[in-house]
């Protein structure tokens, strides 16, 4: 059986893996609970939250991920036989939990860079990264062919928190809109070819794109 953090380190490593690039700094150390929210006066209000305070020196960072999600990953292992279920049954729990590693792994590439980054970047590379981590699940297994379905239920079959305010709710919008027209080129032009190679090239160029650099490659290739 797997444990949180466990899933933690497996998503970390995969996302590592795709974009051909590695922090010492893992997600797992910054995981805070409820308790540790609740002291800090936060509250979350989705089941993965990266969480930013900017001081003078630096930057707090702290990663929130519900109890539920790994509730619901309990017995995965994600280099056996199971987990195929992470891009299937599981891919509800699966997916913030790819996204919020993300999250941090993007915050974290652009803290080493030197350079500014986005809310509205975060959220579209982390779209970006559950559809691609959830897509290696099935392409490595022989089903490739159910990634276009992945990208249905990813980028169509979706609504959004009923708290979110107008600004938030754009920003998730967009990166919706930017991310699933991405994901859909990408299984269009490298995954019904079998092109392995092309998907991650591709997936590790935009990923090395800053500011508005990666919103227009990303728009320019959603069609």
């Amino acid at each position: 059986m797997s444990s949180a953090t466990d899933l933690i380190d497996h998503v970390q490593q995969q996302l590592e893996a795709i974009h051909d690039c590695a922090t010492p700094l893992r997600a797992r150390d910054f995981l805070l609970g409820r308790d540790g929210l609740a002291r800090a006066g936060l509250h979350p209000r989705a089941p993965e939250e990266l969480l930013i305070v900017e001081r003078a020196d630096g930057l707090d960072v702290g990663l929130y991920l519900s109890p539920r999600l790994f509730e619901a990953l309990r017995g995965v292992h994600p280099d056996g036989r199971s987990g195929v279920s992470l891009a299937l049954g599981r891919l509800p729990a699966f997916a913030p939990l790819a996204e919020g590693v993300s999250h941090f792994l993007y915050l974290t590439a652009a803290v080493e860079a030197r350079r500014p980054v986005s809310r509205l970047a975060l959220e579209v590379q982390g779209e970006v990264d559950k559809f691609a981590a959830a897509s290696l699940h099935l392409w490595g297994r022989g089903l490739s062919r159910r990634i276009f379905d992945l990208c249905d239920r990813l980028f169509r079959r979706v609504s959004y928190q009923p708290h979110l305010a107008p600004d938030e709710r754009l920003r998730y919008e967009m990166a919706n809109r930017l991310a699933g027209g991405y994901a859909r080129h990408l299984a269009r032009r490298f995954v019904a070819e079998g092109r392995l190679d092309a998907f991650l090239r591709e997936l590790r160029g935009s990923y090395r794109l800053w500011a508005g650099d990666k919103l227009r490659h990303l728009a320019a290739h959603a069609g």
